[in-house]
């Protein structure tokens, strides 16, 4: 099994928090909320985003739930391997993406909420903005890590009608990548449904 730190971290977070519906990995539909087919190429998170491949980084694992909770995952890589300890891996680059479905909107707000006031711990925020990608609007966290495998990484919150998502990127000093870019290139594959 594969994990990082900063990925437990997003995880013990989801664990907390409340309002979320139980239930098991659901399906792609077959069109986006525009229209447009679903492609089959995309990580389906909770039937409702279509993720495509961040540019230079490999798919690691995805996962349909979660503590019985509609919690979905998907990691991926780019860089080299290294053990951190046994069944633990860490990759030069990850791009982590956890999703889950609450029972209403304003849940799903407050969740996010929850989510910003507990930001922080072994991060120091460096900077703090608001980009808006064909209408969803995003706030990127950059940060620093001081007591973790990776140098520094860049996060994304928000809610998608009564779905948290939560998007980070980490990566040790050794990875010449422009997070900023990275992340909101990712941001610019998210389809809805």
């Amino acid at each position: 099994m594969k994990k990082t730190g900063i990925f437990a971290v997003i995880l013990a977070l989801s664990l907390v928090l409340t309002g979320c519906m139980t239930g098991g990995m659901i399906p792609p539909p077959e069109t986006l909320a525009d229209g447009t087919p679903w492609n089959t190429e995309w990580v389906n998170m909770a039937g409702r985003v279509g993720v495509e491949r961040p540019e230079g980084f490999q798919l690691l694992t995805t996962n349909g739930t979660l503590e019985d909770m509609t919690i979905h995952y998907a990691t991926w890589v780019r860089g080299e391997e290294t053990e951190v300890d046994k069944d633990t891996y860490i990759y030069e680059g990850q791009v982590y993406l956890m999703t889950e479905l609450c029972d209403s909107e304003a849940s799903a707000q407050a969740t996010v909420e929850e989510w910003y006031g507990q930001f922080g711990g072994a991060l120091t925020l460096t900077d703090r903005e608001t980009v808006t990608l064909e209408g969803q609007e995003f706030e990127l966290l950059s940060y620093d890590c001081t007591d973790s495998h990776f140098d520094r990484g860049i996060t994304a919150i928000w809610r998608y009608g009564d779905m948290v998502l939560v998007a980070d990127i980490a990566c040790a000093d050794t990875l010449e990548l422009d997070l900023r870019q990275t992340m909101v290139d990712f941001l610019a594959g998210f389809h809805y449904a």
